[in-house]
C-alpha cells in the first residue's frame, strides 16, 4: 500500500463561486492599492521612496488615461488628482456588479423557474 499522494489544487473557473471569489479578491486588492496610492500622494510629494514609488508605478496605468479628461486631472492636494479619488468607488462598484452578476447566474441555474400561485 502506498501513502496518499498530495495533489496540487486546481482552480475550477467553471464554478461560479470560484469566479465570484476571484473577482471579489481582485477588486479588494485593486481598491487597497488605490487607497495606498492616495495615502502616498497625500503624504509624500515625490514617489522617490521604494514603497510609494512602487505603488504609484503599479497603479499609474489605471489613472493615466483618465487624467487627460478635462476636470479629472485637476490637482487637489499635492500630487493628488480628482481621478485618484473618483476611481476608487468606480472600481469597487464595478467589481461588486460583476460579482453580483456571477451570483445571479448561479442562483438562476439552481432554482426552478416557476411562479407560485396566490391562493384566493
Amino acid at each position: 500500500m502506498q501513502p496518499p499522494r498530495t495533489r496540487t489544487p486546481r482552480i475550477d473557473l467553471s464554478n461560479t463561486e470560484t469566479l465570484r471569489a476571484l473577482v471579489l479578491n481582485t477588486t479588494a486588492l485593486i481598491v487597497t492599492l488605490m487607497l495606498i496610492r492616495v495615502a502616498t500622494l497625500l503624504v509624500s510629494e515625490s514617489g522617490e521612496a521604494t514603497i510609494p514609488g512602487g505603488v504609484q508605478t503599479v497603479t499609474e496605468p489605471l489613472v493615466w488615461l483618465l487624467k487627460f479628461i478635462p476636470g479629472l486631472g485637476a490637482s487637489l492636494i499635492g500630487n493628488l488628482t480628482v481621478i485618484d479619488l473618483l476611481i476608487i468607488p468606480v472600481i469597487a462598484v464595478a467589481g461588486l456588479l460583476v460579482a453580483g452578476v456571477l451570483t445571479g447566474w448561479r442562483d438562476s441555474a439552481t432554482r426552478p423557474r416557476h411562479v407560485p400561485r396566490l391562493r384566493e
